[in-house]
């Protein structure tokens, strides 16, 4: 098993199922909502790819000269927010199609200020960005509009990291630094 595939087994056990083989690396794996695909990142370039569940051709949606990375499938299944870093920084791209199964576009920036941690907003309405830099939590929409911002410094956090919401979403959990130490965070969404 090396970095260049991807494995399927189930977990009760069984067989091992090649889904990619043969690629330079597979980083990422990312099943979408309806379980059908996995987005990935690897590849010679470091690449967003996607390939059925159940393994063939993987579809490369990306060629940038960047490093492309951890992708995450919107809750509807219809975008894949990635992270794109450049010798700048790291900022926030999607891919999107109009039904699933669906071409998809070309990728488009939605971060110009930066963005090293991601998670969709459980109802699909923007991406939660999180930069460490700047002790900021950010929500941009599909079409880059902050639609809100959070400074955790005035409620004594800073150096935000990894992001998730619970699976209600109704909360949500941040790494970050508080008085003492790292740890994580929870407050009510939205």
């Amino acid at each position: 098993l090396g970095a260049g595939s991807l494995y399927r087994t189930p977990i009760a056990g069984g067989p091992v199922v090649p889904v990619v083989t043969g690629m330079t690396a597979v980083e990422d794996p990312q099943y979408s909502p309806d379980g059908r695909e996995i987005a990935f990142a690897g590849g010679p370039d470091w690449d967003i790819w996607v390939v059925g569940a159940e393994g063939g051709t993987p579809l490369r949606l990306t060629h940038g000269p960047d490093i492309e990375e951890v992708p995450i499938w919107s809750p509807d299944g219809l975008h894949l927010a990635f992270r794109r870093s450049t010798g700048g920084g790291k900022d926030a791209w999607t891919l999107s199609r109009r039904w699933v199964g669906g071409p998809w576009s070309g990728p488009r920036q939605l971060t110009t200020t930066g963005c090293d941690y991601e998670a969709w907003a459980p109802d699909g309405s923007g991406l939660l960005c999180a930069r460490p830099q700047s002790d900021t939590l950010t929500l941009v929409s599909l079409d880059g509009t902050v639609r809100r911002r959070w400074v955790l410094a005035g409620i004594g956090l800073r150096a935000p990291g990894p992001l998730a919401f619970s699976e209600d979403g109704r909360v949500l959990y941040v790494r970050a630094q508080g008085p003492a130490a790292f740890g994580i965070w929870a407050w009510p969404w939205p």
